[in-house]
């Protein structure tokens, strides 16, 4: 015998005084990644190499993932959160130029891990990466 939801009581002074924002494995993130692993099967590289300038260095570095709105970098040396900079690679058959902000970074043994949002990305370069991230998608099933 099933039972009908209208005939289960309500509780009592329970209101729902938020909105449900469910949580996933992206965390804050709002656009999926293509990890490095991801780029070498798209484009045959081992590994992307980046340039990034700050208004206190050169540095260079590898790409350790990338989505439409961020990516994230190994470079020698740290960068402070909310510090800003030019950054440059080859991404396939396009150059990536763009201002980027560090949102966090991370010591490890040997490098730095600094995960970068875009500030100014091209609608156009946006897009490139939105379809490497289709493309991925495709290759996988």
């Amino acid at each position: 015998m099933a039972s009908k939801w209208d005939k289960i009581p309500s509780i009592p002074d329970l209101e729902v005084d938020w909105e449900y924002k469910p949580e996933t494995s992206l965390g804050n993130r709002n656009s999926k990644r293509l990890a490095q692993k991801d780029l070498r099967n798209l484009f045959d590289v081992e590994y992307t190499p980046v340039k990034m300038i700050t208004a206190t260095a050169e540095m260079s570095g590898r790409l350790v993932d990338i989505s439409q709105k961020g990516f994230a970098v190994l470079l020698e040396k740290g960068l402070q959160v909310g510090e800003t900079g030019k950054v440059g690679f080859h991404l396939g058959k396009e150059t990536i130029v763009s201002k980027a902000i560090a949102k966090n970074s991370v010591k490890l043994p040997t490098h730095h891990r600094v995960g970068m949002a875009f500030v100014g990305l091209s609608g156009e370069l946006e897009n490139y990466i939105a379809e490497l991230v289709t493309a991925k998608s495709f290759r996988s099933v």
